[in-house]
């Protein structure tokens, strides 16, 4: 699960997460797999009867072996992305013909027929018996 999430961050571009902390999180499920293999091969010495090793809990999530990197991990994850700079209007945008979003006069999303904005409510007003005033 983790190593699948540090996949997908390196090949992706995620800002909100540096290359330095995903060489941390990447060190740290290292760090877990030398323990994990090292204990798996000290248990396959033992005898049935022998103390294990390793405990299941340990390794189980939350455990205090894979609970620190679940924990950075969840750190990661919950980070909100940067905001995107914003961009300036320059003035090659007035001399290409573009005036406050419309090209040449007309909205890029105006169809013909459509009715204007605020046209069904001015309908709807008038449908309403008048109020007398006092």
């Amino acid at each position: 699960w983790t190593l699948s999430i540090l996949d997908k961050w390196a090949t992706e571009e995620n800002k909100a997460v540096t290359a330095e902390e995903r060489a941390k999180v990447a060190e740290m499920c290292a760090n877990f797999t030398e323990w994990l293999d090292a204990a798996q091969a000290e248990q396959a010495l033992l005898k049935p009867t022998d103390k294990p090793a390793f405990l299941s809990s340990m390794v189980a999530q939350g455990g205090p072996k894979l609970g620190p990197i679940e924990m950075e991990i969840r750190k990661l994850i919950k980070r909100p992305q940067p905001k995107p700079p914003k961009v300036k209007k320059n003035a090659t945008e007035a001399a290409n013909g573009t005036v406050n979003g419309t090209v040449n006069g007309t909205a890029p999303n105006a169809t013909e027929g459509a009715e204007p904005e605020g046209g069904a409510a001015k309908a709807e007003e008038e449908d309403l018996p008048s109020h007398d005033e006092l």
